[in-house]
């Protein structure tokens, strides 16, 4: 769904530039691209762009991606991502949107008792599985990792 109607691919371009779309909350779609026109030449006056690269900051600023390849035309002053790019940063954060959905950590502190080490695990983590006191849990190692599986 368009916010206007243009005349122009030009007209729409430009009307986009303008617009700061990390602050809308938009669907995700597929992206089209026509084929044949390299990255680095703008599809609006057609010089050729300027690499650069970007951090992109995702989920509210809780994960940065650094290093992201950009093109930039001194011309119309715009910024775009190369297509092939900007499929793997799609992809990229589809599968981060998917773990963050299912993920919740904290850091807690290991002590130390006669019988162990221990950890304590946080209240809001306990709520979102629905541990319960005396529940029994099963402890895996896989390399530095200690799994918990509650029954």
């Amino acid at each position: 769904m368009r916010a206007e109607k243009f005349k122009t691919e030009k007209e729409e371009a430009e009307y986009w530039n303008q617009i700061d779309t990390t602050t809308l909350d938009l669907e995700e779609v597929e992206l089209e691209y026509e084929p044949g026109i390299p990255d680095n030449i703008c599809v609006i006056c057609g010089e050729e762009m300027e690499e650069r690269k970007m951090n992109v900051e995702a989920f509210g600023g809780k994960i940065t991606i650094h290093g992201v390849k950009k093109y930039h035309c001194k011309k119309c002053n715009r910024f775009t991502i190369g297509s092939e790019k900007a499929e793997r940063l799609s992809q990229m954060l589809t599968r981060l949107r998917q773990r963050e959905d299912s993920i919740l950590e904290s850091m807690c502190v290991i002590d130390f008792d006669n019988e162990g080490y221990f950890v304590r695990i946080p209240i809001e983590l306990a709520n979102r599985i629905g541990i319960e006191k005396k529940d029994r849990a099963r402890i895996c190692v896989e390399g530095k990792k200690i799994i918990l599986e509650f029954e």
